[in-house]
């Protein structure tokens, strides 16, 4: 609002300015999880997490949860390094 009480127009960036997000465009997909996490455990090469009130797209499919439960094992070349090992 200016002076006069007039709405001012934004003095933002104009389009196709070096501040323009085109560049971070994120690739489309069809299959996504929103959820919260309600827990997360790790040991050695297996995760567990124990996730609340999500929403699962899959090929189009929506399917809403209250809880669910993951299990996930990396393979031995994706572990990180133990500490005790950089000696």
């Amino acid at each position: 609002v200016d002076g006069d009480g007039d709405a001012a127009s934004s003095q933002g960036s104009e389009l196709g300015s070096e501040f323009d997000d085109s560049e971070f465009d994120e690739q489309e997909t069809e299959n996504v999880l929103f959820a919260e996490f309600a827990r997360v455990r790790r040991s050695k090469r297996r995760w567990s997490v124990l996730l609340k009130h999500g929403v699962l797209r899959v090929n189009g499919v929506e399917c809403l949860f209250s809880s669910a439960a993951g299990i996930f094992d990396m393979p031995a070349e994706a572990a990180a390094p133990s500490a005790s090992s950089a000696a």
